[in-house]
């Protein structure tokens, strides 16, 4: 039985599976206002080095990790404050997931989202998730692990995405939850 585990990234050993992710079109479409491609390994080792010394300076409770399957990175699990248009934090939080083609349609996105869900409400009460909507595996995914569609926001990223939420207030069945 394969095991779904997180770790940090490793900028010097784990630069060519990430490379496998990022290096994908298909993988990055979605990801972020603006589509980047890792154009080489050396390039990807850079990118996670700058991750890792992010991560650094918050503490590790937000982060971004790798997401190993029997202990090799097939993917990425993030939980991070959201900015806006302009880069500013918002004051959300955000969970996400990113997946190597291949393991697509097997339920790791899933299984990473829930993680990251259940991460994220030991720190925050209120977590969203966005994609764009156009992206309706993640779309199905945030469904999958309970969370509830707000609708159409330009507010993060400076781009229209559809947002999710999940909040322990409206999961404890309390009716003074709100929604911005």
């Amino acid at each position: 039985m394969s095991r779904l585990t997180f770790r940090n990234w490793d900028p010097q050993h784990d630069a060519e599976a990430a490379f496998k992710i990022y290096s994908d079109i298909e993988v990055v479409r979605y990801l972020g206002c603006r589509v980047t491609v890792m154009e080489s390994v050396e390039m990807q080792r850079e990118r996670l080095q700058k991750i890792a010394d992010s991560a650094a300076s918050t503490g590790g409770v937000t982060g971004f990790w790798a997401a190993c399957l029997d202990g090799e990175p097939v993917g990425s699990a993030l939980f991070k404050e959201l900015p806006d248009g302009e880069g500013n934090p918002t004051g959300d939080f955000e969970i996400g997931w990113h997946l190597r083609r291949d393991k697509w349609g097997q339920g790791l996105g899933t299984q990473i989202a829930a993680a990251m869900l259940e991460l994220a409400h030991r720190h925050v009460p209120r977590v969203l998730a966005i994609a764009y909507p156009q992206n309706l595996a993640s779309l199905r995914v945030m469904e999958k692990i309970g969370m509830q569609p707000l609708g159409l926001t330009s507010q993060y990223y400076g781009v229209e995405c559809i947002a999710y939420e999940s909040s322990l207030l409206a999961r404890n069945g309390d009716n003074a939850a709100t929604h911005r």
